[in-house]
């Protein structure tokens, strides 16, 4: 599905309007569901002008959500003047009075965390589908790519040698728009698999943050994305090597294979670039960073995967 801003925004609103009316009656129509959505949100500048003829589209946002969850299809309670639902319902929902029932049964107060979870995934989803890759030039693509591997060089785990075989390919990928995390990430996983040690060295992509030590509190707001060839030791540097008031909370991490583990680390800052902080400190993306990390490492690299201490 091709979603708009509106779209999402609406669909985001309309949720907790229908849970409220699984309640208190049968059915709503479009447009009285429309008149709800702008008395309810009335400061929210982007929904002024809805109409009826911006339901349809909106409901297949939240269909995606409950069939995700195995939940009755809430947007079966939506019908036209006619009464009945519209063929966007219709045509996936074959029975329309048991599935209102089905609605009318379930407990929705469970799963009202789990969608503003699933919106605000849909909002990361558009706002990356968004973006557009921009050509450089070879100049345009140097000087990325210089300023890059000066901030990554004496951590990188590859040799003077492998990285001076790595960089012609790299370069074609930033002229071509790519973020030089991302190209870079994509010719190391690309050369790691081709070099297959006997005897391969694990390292680990891992997400953590400063917390309080009395109260194991988050200090901040955002989370750290690393690599590291020792969890526990790396945990205990970030401390500040110290028994003090802060601590460095490693919350979950990925095991690979060396080379594997930093391509995928390096995937991972390009794919969040937009939310850094500083460093390699993310914005938590309303609370779901861990988890869009561990969507992105199961979709994409779950092969390589060693084990992991993500719950």
């Amino acid at each position: 599905m091709n979603l708009t801003e509106l779209d999402i925004i609406v669909a985001e609103l309309m949720f907790p309007i229908l849970v409220e009316i699984v309640h208190t009656r049968e059915k709503v129509g479009y447009k009285e569901l429309a008149d709800l959505i702008k008395a309810k949100n009335f400061h929210v500048p982007e929904i002024a002008n809805i109409t009826q003829r911006h339901i349809g589209r909106k409901l297949g946002v939240i269909w995606e959500f409950t069939k995700s969850q195995g939940c009755p299809h809430i947007g079966s309670l939506v019908v036209l003047q006619s009464g009945e639902c519209g063929t966007g319902i219709s045509s996936v929902i074959k029975d329309l009075p048991e599935e209102r029932k089905k609605v009318k049964e379930f407990d929705w107060s469970k799963i009202s965390l789990d969608f503003k979870n699933y919106i605000s995934k849909v909002k990361f989803s558009k706002k990356e589908g968004d973006e557009k890759l921009i050509k450089r030039s070879r100049e345009q693509a140097k000087d990325k790519f210089i300023q890059y591997w000066q901030a990554i060089k004496d951590e990188a785990p590859v040799s003077r040698d492998e990285a001076y075989e790595l960089k012609e390919p790299v370069l074609q990928l930033v002229q071509e728009g790519y973020r030089p995390e991302v190209a870079f990430s994509e010719e190391l996983l690309k050369f790691a698999l081709k070099r297959q040690p006997k005897n391969p060295e694990s390292s680990y992509v891992y997400i953590g943050q400063y917390i309080e030590y009395d109260t194991n509190a988050p200090i901040f707001d955002q989370l750290k994305i690393g690599y590291t060839t020792d969890i526990d030791s790396r945990a205990q540097v970030l401390s500040g090597g110290v028994d003090g008031p802060l601590r460095f909370d490693v919350k979950c991490y990925w095991e690979f294979e060396r080379y594997v583990a930093y391509a995928i680390e390096q995937r991972l800052h390009g794919k969040f670039s937009s939310y850094r902080k500083r460093g390699e400190f993310f914005e938590n993306i309303d609370g779901l960073l861990a988890e869009l990390v561990d969507d992105e490492i199961t979709q994409k690299y779950e092969q390589y995967l060693k084990s992991s201490s993500y719950e």
